[in-house]
């Protein structure tokens, strides 16, 4: 995930294993409270990218978690300042 540490936005770019075509990524706080969901769609079969606005959650280290539709586990992690 890029960029960290950031304010606005992130991205993500995953290469999978297979032909994947939609992801779910969970923002969790460090308690390991849900704080955001975003389903993203792939576009070129093992490659997902997608950015999304993070403004609405509060200054910290935020965990990642990708789960695709293929069942490929991913994980991450950002700063939001």
């Amino acid at each position: 995930m890029y960029p960290s540490p950031t304010s606005d936005e992130v991205s993500l770019t995953i290469l999978t294993d297979d032909k994947t075509r939609n992801a779910k990524v969970s923002i969790f706080n460090t308690d390991g409270e849900s704080r955001k969901t975003i389903d993203i769609e792939g576009e070129n079969g093992n490659i997902i990218m997608s950015t999304f606005d993070v403004q609405d959650l509060a200054d910290g280290y935020h965990l990642v978690k990708i789960i695709t539709d293929k069942n490929e586990i991913f994980s991450s992690s950002f700063v939001k300042i």
